[in-house]
């Protein structure tokens, strides 16, 4: 009898032993599943001051850019050979090679880039600077007629190479620099291009700007198309109806104008300089105090 019920103990605590380690075991495959799905991002709000508003989450592995103005949202991961746009109202995506993107996003470049004032001069040695409580480089150029830019990209250099590619691409930025998060300039009125130009007081403009940077933890799911979204190869259909270029406003409120085709031309800036214009005017106290410059942010 004693013998019968250490056995049937036995086996009691030999099954109760079992039981906990497979619990233990699927608890720890949960865990790491759920962490595997979560990844660590930055989170830039940022505008352009004709592209408009954008929000972008940027892991080492994947890019979300959603572009506030037009409404879609670009998704990319590794290795970033495609990018996929979705259009959250239609619920519908298409799929494109990253050069292809990256090319339709050069078709608009004359229209979103303003520093073409700056073609030949070079960057300095880049300053380190904290930028909306991150870690930056603040690169400088000058001009012989006194005109200086500021530009300011995340010191972090590990980014893919695609995705940054693909951010300044988008907004006519520099590309080799990195993460860009603002562009700010000053044109003097001797080096601008702008036809009728004779502002005494030149031209301070911040082109691109970044209002916040935060480190977040997301699902893994937030870099891909949702899943019941329905994909098409009609462009179109989920980048809207073809632009009217009449005005920049309805570029920008239109998703289609970062995919414009290059049949279409838009009639870039006029390239006229005013170097010598008979009616340039004093230059004033104003223009004077910017030219002293770029320091002043």
């Amino acid at each position: 009898m004693n013998g019968k019920t250490g056995s049937w103990d036995n086996y009691l605590m030999n099954k109760l032993f079992a039981t906990i380690s497979l619990a233990l075991i699927l608890t720890q495959s949960a865990s790491a599943a759920a962490t595997a799905t979560v990844q660590d991002a930055l989170e830039l709000h940022q505008s352009h001051n004709v592209g408009g508003r954008q929000k972008i989450l940027i892991s080492k592995k994947a890019l979300r850019y959603e572009h506030s103005s037009s409404g879609v949202i670009m998704f990319s991961r590794e290795p970033f050979t495609e990018v996929a746009v979705y259009n959250p109202k239609k619920k519908q995506y298409i799929k494109l090679k990253m050069e292809r993107a990256l090319d339709n996003m050069k078709n608009i470049e004359f229209l979103l880039e303003t520093t073409g004032e700056f073609t030949d001069a070079t960057f300095s040695k880049p300053k380190e600077v904290l930028f909306c409580g991150v870690e930056s480089l603040q690169y400088t150029k000058r001009t012989p007629n006194r005109s200086w830019m500021n530009y300011y990209v995340l010191k972090e250099k590990s980014w893919p190479a695609p995705m940054i590619r693909m951010i300044t691409t988008h907004s006519a930025l520099p590309y080799n620099l990195g993460i860009p998060l603002r562009l700010k300039q000053f044109v003097t009125p001797r080096d601008s291009i702008v036809v009728g130009d004779t502002d005494p007081d030149g031209g301070l403009m911040t082109v691109f700007d970044t209002t916040a940077v935060k480190k977040v933890k997301v699902p893994d799911s937030v870099f891909s198309v949702p899943p019941d979204a329905k994909f098409t190869d009609n462009n179109r259909s989920v980048m809207g109806n073809a632009v009217g270029f009449g005005s920049y406003k309805d570029m920008v409120n239109s998703p289609d104008f970062l995919f414009q085709s290059s049949t279409k031309k838009l009639g870039g800036p006029a390239d006229a300089r005013l170097n010598n214009a008979p009616n340039r005017k004093k230059r004033s106290p104003l223009l004077e105090q910017m030219m002293l410059g770029p320091d002043n942010k």
